[in-house]
């Protein structure tokens, strides 16, 4: 087998580099914010996040509703 150039090699540590920054920026820093936010670790965030996003029925009953469209 013939030895890589060392254009090949260059561009194999770079590619390394990246994937590694990007774990790290992904997995600790996102993890550092959320305790220095006093916010839990990241995995705790989903319910408030849930709960955040959840749609409430401002209504009493959509049966009143769907009865005036005829729907039931």
């Amino acid at each position: 087998m013939e030895s890589q150039s060392p254009g090949v090699r260059t561009h194999d540590r770079r590619l390394l580099v990246f994937v590694l920054v990007s774990l790290f920026l992904a997995n600790i820093v996102q993890w550092a914010v959320c305790r220095a936010l006093h916010l839990g670790n990241p995995g705790s965030m989903i319910p408030d996040l849930r709960a955040f996003f959840h749609v409430r029925q401002w209504t009493d009953s959509w049966r009143p509703m769907m009865k005036s469209l005829d729907y039931l």
